[in-house]
């Protein structure tokens, strides 16, 4: 790959974990909501709140429970009970001030 190529993705994928982060900041926050009243509030397409979430699902980060509301199907987003945060962080693509300032934002877990 090219330098540019090699650029734009590593830019891309770091893209991708800001958003991851803000995700699990917001569901940290707001734990139990579904992944339309999350879009809804992130002003995000609940298609990718799923897409997200999945992601986080999969690193144990978070749980979705699924439930019957009003004869619908709802699936509820929560925070893992073996919340780790830090296995969202790869390191070695971020840089040392932006690993930093991802610590001070959380400023209660050590990396």
């Amino acid at each position: 790959m090219t330098k540019k190529i090699t650029a734009a993705v590593k830019a891309r994928k770091r893209k991708g974990e800001v958003k991851t982060y803000e995700l699990l900041r917001f569901i940290e926050d707001n734990s139990g909501l579904s992944y339309y009243e999350i879009g809804k509030k992130l002003e995000w397409n609940p298609r990718l709140v799923r897409y997200y979430v999945d992601k986080l699902k999969n690193l144990g980060l978070v749980e979705v429970k699924q439930g019957l509301e009003r004869g619908k199907a709802v699936s509820r987003v929560y925070i893992s009970e073996n919340f780790d945060f830090t296995r969202i962080l790869n390191e070695e693509e971020w840089s040392k001030e932006e690993v930093e300032m991802v610590r001070r934002l959380k400023g209660d877990i050590e990396i």
